[in-house]
């Protein structure tokens, strides 16, 4: 069992999106406290998409990265 760093407790959130923007096996796990439908796409799959789809994609990935980065850094700083 590992240690919790973060929460996500937003509809639309993503996870593993490291793994996604580096082609890399993932670097964390999750789990849920409560019924949750989640979505897998497979790296695989983000290949097949459009350059302008995947773009998006990917610059989405990148916001997410940023902030949580963002976020991480602020609770550090507070300690």
């Amino acid at each position: 069992e590992g240690m919790e760093i973060g929460t996500i407790d937003s509809k639309g959130e993503i996870f593993g999106e490291i793994g996604a923007i580096l082609s890399t096996t993932r670097c964390a796990c999750a789990g849920t406290e409560e019924p949750s439908t989640l979505f897998k796409i497979p790296v695989e799959r983000l290949r097949t998409l459009s350059p302008d789809m995947l773009y998006a994609v990917m610059r989405y990935f990148f916001k997410v990265t940023a902030r949580r980065l963002v976020e991480t850094d602020n609770r550090l700083t507070a300690l």
